[in-house]
């Protein structure tokens, strides 16, 4: 129980009764009165084979080579706003639980929603030299001349320094991730993001803090989506106000809420009391949704092609999709519940939930099955270039209404692109061996 061995019993095999009897979660097949859970589960998991004990404690923790230095870890689920699934660090206020936020872990998502609230601690912990910050922002709407502030340790409110650090978005930074901090040599430093944050869409964000004792410097790093976007070295270690009644505020800065709130959620919130390396930052934001999403494909109409590339792809990895046309169609565009995603094929994204993507074609104007060789041409009328689809490998001339060949061409099985925009416009014809005839009109 909590990764710790509380009982053992040695005994024969587990019995089953015939083969008919489910697995059944919150309560007992056949007899569900006064068994039922009157409770919740979460990451339930089934194995085919006993796990060991340091399985278990990774499992428990939702950690691996993570664990080290973590301080606090609010994860936002069921259990509330305030909960810290690390240690004991459980936040004050907060805001509320919204299954709306459907973020890059699971589908819904559970996530902290704020606007015009914070949660807060009061602890030296969240005051170190050396730390990191990393979790997923969501911002929902953009009040004027707001900061969203994600997370904050203030200084004082009047006269720099303001912040002994901050991480946030908004209009002081123009709506780019940004972190400030100050240090014995100078007041709120800035690192910066380049992009702009979208809106409506969840990111995740990690800041490095890696005070040098020997060099007396800290080194700051900016994460967004893993990317390190930003980087400053400054005299110094941070300050923090000698009162040490300064909070560790999330979604808005201490004693000035007006203009700092942050509209939006977080979630999976990490605390460490030591600087995270590149790849640790890449682990914890892929750790959080490793699970698979299952890409379905189709095509519209049934008979106009084929598409490759569908299938189960786990999140933030690469899907590229793949149109191929049946012969007497082109494809058109991409779409997803009717509404249009790309032109590109191939149309590649990045994999963040289950979706059924239509692969849409559309008939060839002008192709006829005029003779068992030249198959029809398009698009017609045609102004630079025209395809001949031939069914096999084959010679053609194109003539113009008088019967004068104005080009002789060799064509290869499949689609063939021949360039007319010389030639005037009018009506001419693709003319096979045995006498058979497409027509087309230049314009």
């Amino acid at each position: 129980m909590n990764t710790l061995i509380v009982s053992t019993k040695v005994k024969g095999s587990i019995i089953y009764s015939g083969g008919n009897k489910q697995l059944t979660l919150g309560n007992v097949e056949g007899l569900a009165t006064g068994n039922a859970l009157k409770g919740n589960l979460d990451n339930t998991m089934f194995y085919n084979r006993p796990l060991t004990g340091s399985e278990i404690a990774d499992m428990y923790n939702n950690e691996t080579v993570l664990a080290t230095g973590l301080i606090a870890f609010w994860k936002y689920n069921w259990k509330g706003t305030t909960s810290d699934f690390h240690n004991s660090y459980h936040l004050s206020g907060g805001g509320a639980l919204n299954e709306g936020l459907v973020n890059l872990v699971s589908t819904p998502q559970k996530g902290m929603l704020f606007g015009g609230v914070s949660a807060t601690k009061l602890d030296p912990v969240f005051r170190p030299s050396s730390f990191s910050i990393a979790t997923y922002y969501y911002i929902s709407s953009n009040p004027a001349n707001n900061n969203h502030t994600l997370a904050s340790v203030r200084y004082q409110n009047s006269g720099a320094p303001y912040n002994s650090y901050n991480l946030c978005t908004g209009t002081v930074t123009n709506d780019h991730l940004a972190f400030f901090f100050s240090t014995a040599d100078g007041s709120d430093f800035k690192v910066q993001s380049p992009h702009v944050t979208p809106f409506g869409a969840w990111q995740h964000a990690a800041v490095t803090v890696d005070y040098n004792t020997t060099a007396d410097s800290t080194t700051v790093k900016l994460y967004e989506n893993t990317t390190l976007v930003d980087q400053k070295t400054v005299k110094g270690s941070i300050i923090y106000h000698p009162d040490g009644d300064r909070e560790f505020y999330l979604g808005s800065v201490q004693g000035q809420m007006s203009g700092n709130a942050l509209y939006g959620g977080l979630d999976e919130l990490h605390f460490y009391n030591r600087a995270l390396t590149p790849t640790e930052v890449v682990t914890l934001r892929n750790d959080a949704q490793s699970f698979p999403h299952t890409i379905t494909t189709s095509v519209l109409p049934a008979a106009g092609g084929t598409v490759i590339g569908g299938g189960t792809h786990n999140t933030y990895v690469n899907v590229s999709l793949s149109a191929s046309a049946n012969v007497g169609y082109q494809f058109v565009k991409w779409t997803e519940n009717g509404d249009s995603l790309s032109i590109d094929n191939p149309y590649t994204f990045t994999a963040s939930a289950n979706k059924t993507i239509v692969a849409e074609f559309e008939e060839i104007v002008g192709l006829k099955d005029v003779n068992a060789t030249v198959l029809g041409v398009y698009p017609n009328p045609a102004n630079t270039i025209l395809n001949i689809v031939a069914k096999e490998n084959t010679t053609v001339k194109i003539v113009d209404v008088l019967g004068k060949t104005i080009s002789t061409k060799t064509l290869n099985a499949g689609t063939n692109t021949i360039d007319v925009s010389n030639f005037t416009s009018g009506v001419y014809f693709v003319q096979t061996s045995n006498g058979g005839a497409v027509k087309f009109i230049k314009e």
